[in-house]
């Protein structure tokens, strides 16, 4: 989750873990937070995935006025994303 440097208020909503990815397994954070300059207000998901070679991020955002509609969008590439 985003802290002092980044965001002026972050704040978790959600967790899971042990989740399947195309080639590993990993866990998952949906937080929201709003941005040190301009105020602006974010909701993400972001997860730390694990494969057979190595571990990466993702990270999926969108204005938290706008998470519900974008949501199912950003869900649906986070899932699809392959890890090596």
């Amino acid at each position: 989750m985003l802290r002092a440097e980044d965001a002026s208020v972050a704040r978790e909503d959600a967790t899971a873990t042990g989740l399947a990815f195309l080639g590993g397994t990993g866990s998952c954070v949906i937080d929201d937070y709003v941005t040190r300059i301009g105020a602006h207000h974010y909701e993400e998901l972001a997860c730390l995935v694990q494969g057979r070679s190595g571990a990466s991020v993702i990270v999926a955002a969108a204005l938290a006025a706008r998470w519900a509609q974008s949501r199912p969008l950003l869900e649906q590439a986070v899932a699809a994303y392959r890890v090596r």
